[in-house]
C-alpha cells in the first residue's frame, strides 16, 4: 500500500547552511496502527520521530526493535531502511529535514553546516531519550501544525529549529541529559556523495506514477527533484536502469505509445493528437513519430504498418 504524502517545505538560511524543514500530511497524525504494519522503507531526507507517550510506537531497524516511550526520539539518515508500527497515532510526530552548504563569501561567525554534519551525517540512525525541554519544544511545534499565514509558518520553523538544535545540544553532551544509541554507517555499502545510490521503493513508484501521468507535459527531472527531494542524477540513473532509456527517451516513448493509441482508436485530427501528447509543433510530432515507427502518423492512420518500434510495446495494426 502506498501513501503519497503532501509535503510543505519551509526553508531557512543562516551563515553557511541551507536548511529545509518538511512537514507532511501525517506529521502530527499518523495513519498506521497495529492493523497495518508499515513495511521497511527509506526516505531521501532525514526523518525525525518524537514520542509524546509511552508505547507510542515500535521502531524497527536492521534486525532490532525499539519501543518508543515518552520523550524518546529517532533520527534516521537518508536511505536508511526502517519501519514503525504505530500504537498511539496522536502521540508520535514525524518530520523530515535536510541541509546543504550555503556559499557564504562573508567571514563566518559560526560553521553551522559543520555542526549539523557532525551531529547527523556520521550515523545511519540515532535513538535517544530527550528531556522536558525537548518535550516543551515539540508541544510548541504541534501548536503550529495548521499554520496558514507567514507568522504561523515562521513560528513553526522557529519551533522546529529549537527541537533540532536542542537535540544537537544533547548529542554534544553539553547539558548532561539523555542517553543515545548510535547506528554507525556500515562499510562496504554502495555510496555516492555520502548517500546510497538506490532510490527508495516508495519514491521510485511515485516517479513512475508522475511520469506516466505527466508525460504529455514538459515535466523534467528537475521538476521531480523539487517534488521528491532527490537528485536529478539519481532520477536519470533510475529511469535508465529501469527502462534502458534516458528520461527524455522514456517520456517520448510514452508519448508515442499514446499517440499510436489515439490514431488507432479515436477520430481526433492529427494536429489535435499532436497537442494532446505534448508537442507544441505538429512538425516535431511528425518527425518523432516517424523516427519511432518508420511511418508518418497520416500513413499509419490510413493503414500502413509500422516498419520498426523503438517504443518497445508492440506494433498494433490500425483499424
Amino acid at each position: 500500500m502506498l501513501y503519497e504524502f503532501e509535503f510543505e517545505s519551509y526553508n531557512w538560511t543562516m551563515e553557511n547552511v541551507k536548511m529545509n524543514f518538511l512537514a507532511h500530511s501525517e506529521s502530527f497524525l499518523q495513519r498506521w496502527n497495529e492493523d497495518y504494519e508499515k513495511p521497511f522503507h527509506s526516505h531521501v531526507y532525514y526523518e525525525l520521530l518524537f514520542s509524546m507517550a509511552d508505547h507510542s510506537a515500535e521502531f524497527y531497524y536492521e534486525n532490532r526493535k525499539v519501543t518508543l516511550f515518552r520523550n524518546d526520539f529517532v533520527i534516521t539518515s537518508p536511505y536508511y531502511p526502517h519501519r514503525t508500527i504505530i500504537r498511539d497515532r496522536e502521540k508520535l510526530f514525524s518530520f523530515g529535514f535536510f541541509f546543504k552548504p550555503n556559499s557564504q563569501k562573508e567571514k563566518l561567525r559560526q560553521d553551522i553546516h559543520a555542526l549539523l554534519r557532525d551531529a547527523f551525517s556520521s550515523n545511519d540512525c540515532i535513538i535517544g531519550h530527550g528531556d522536558g525541554a525537548l518535550e516543551s519544544h515539540c508541544l510548541r511545534l504541534k501548536q503550529y501544525a495548521s499554520a496558514s499565514d507567514a507568522l504561523g509558518e515562521g513560528c513553526m520553523v522557529a519551533s522546529f529549529l529549537l527541537v533540532l538544535f536542542h537535540i544537537v545540544e544533547q548529542l554534544q553532551g553539553s547539558n548532561g541529559a539523555g542517553s543515545f544509541v548510535f547506528v554507525r554507517k556500515g562499510e562496504g555499502q554502495a555510496k555516492e556523495g555520502g548517500h546510497s545510490t538506490r532510490i527508495p521503493s516508495d519514491i521510485a513508484s511515485m516517479i513512475n506514477n508522475l511520469l506516466s501521468e505527466s508525460f504529455m507535459t514538459d515535466v523534467t527531472p528537475e521538476d521531480i527533484s523539487r517534488t521528491y527531494y532527490i537528485s536529478t542524477k539519481q532520477i536519470n540513473r533510475y529511469i535508465f536502469n529501469q527502462y534502458g532509456k534516458t528520461f527524455l527517451q522514456r517520456k517520448t516513448q510514452l508519448r508515442m505509445n499514446y499517440a499510436m493509441k489515439l490514431l488507432r482508436e479515436s477520430p481526433l485530427p492529427i494536429e489535435e493528437i499532436s497537442e494532446k501528447v505534448g508537442y507544441h509543433s505538429i512538425n516535431s510530432f511528425y518527425s518523432a513519430f516517424k523516427v519511432h515507427f518508420g511511418v508518418t502518423p497520416h500513413r499509419y492512420r490510413e493503414g500502413e504498418l509500422p516498419t520498426k518500434s523503438t517504443a518497445g510495446e508492440g506494433l498494433p495494426k490500425p483499424q
